[in-house]
């Protein structure tokens, strides 16, 4: 078990955080005390109708729609190397 709220309070970023809201797995409960505890700029989504893990079609959009808002090219050129081989 990883209980993110006990590091909530030292994320600086901008967090996007989705809970469905018939989660048996983390309550949702668990997701609005998260939201609260962040000192960060935060956007929550509550998915009606939605277990763990579920919703993932609607909320896609979403998701995509946070990152470029957040997310900018990055300054230099980048270049990934093989680690394995």
């Amino acid at each position: 078990y990883f209980d993110g709220i006990n590091f909530a309070p030292q994320i600086k970023s901008p967090m996007l955080v989705y809970i469905g809201l018939e989660d048996d797995v983390c309550p949702p409960e668990t997701g609005y005390d998260l939201v609260k505890a962040m000192t960060c700029p935060t956007e929550l989504i509550a998915t009606p109708r939605c277990a763990h893990d579920a919703g993932r079609k609607w909320v896609m959009p979403k998701v995509e729609e946070f990152l470029n808002g957040h997310l900018k090219p990055a300054a230099a050129e980048l270049h990934a190397e093989p680690t394995v081989g």
